[in-house]
């Protein structure tokens, strides 16, 4: 699922080199390392959530969700981005919320939020994950909101 909100926050007008939604896609892939990923974007931009496959009761898992621009936008670095786990039944996290002074990288062209999942209960649980995040271009700032679920499977 993928939703979409207009906003406004403060851009810098910088252009960059135009990149196809497959360019975006790669790039986000590559940025969020090994691993099972999920895909979520647009004309406008490409979030990629990486994670391990199984996990271990009591084991910490790392998640990995990037976010890259597309084509004329630009990551809006400005705009309170957020990253909530909205659903993760069975694993204890950190926090439900990483805001944007949690990311581990954020610039005008790369947005990223790992966090580690603690596995709690056996058999296949799932989770999810909403990022919102600012975009501009050079004359306007859109915000947009991606949803990333998947399932583990949750060994003894």
């Amino acid at each position: 699922m993928l939703s979409a909100v207009v906003g406004a926050a403060g851009c810098d007008g910088r252009s960059r080199p135009t990149a196809t939604a497959a360019q975006c896609v790669e790039a986000a892939v590559r940025a969020a390392g090994e691993g099972p990923a999920e895909r979520v974007g647009g004309a406008e931009f490409a979030v990629v959530g990486r994670h391990e496959a199984r996990g271990r009761i009591g084991a910490p898992t790392r998640v990995s969700v990037v976010a890259v621009p597309c084509g004329r936008w630009k990551i809006n670095i400005e705009y309170p981005a957020k990253l909530r786990v909205v659903s993760a039944d069975s694993f204890a996290a950190a926090g439900d919320v990483l805001a944007l002074g949690d990311a581990v990288r954020r610039d005008d062209r790369e947005l990223r939020f790992d966090l580690d999942l603690t596995p709690e209960a056996a058999g296949e649980r799932p989770v999810e994950f909403h990022l919102r995040f600012g975009l501009c271009d050079e004359s306007r700032c859109i915000t947009r909101q991606a949803t990333m679920r998947w399932a583990y499977r949750v060994e003894d």
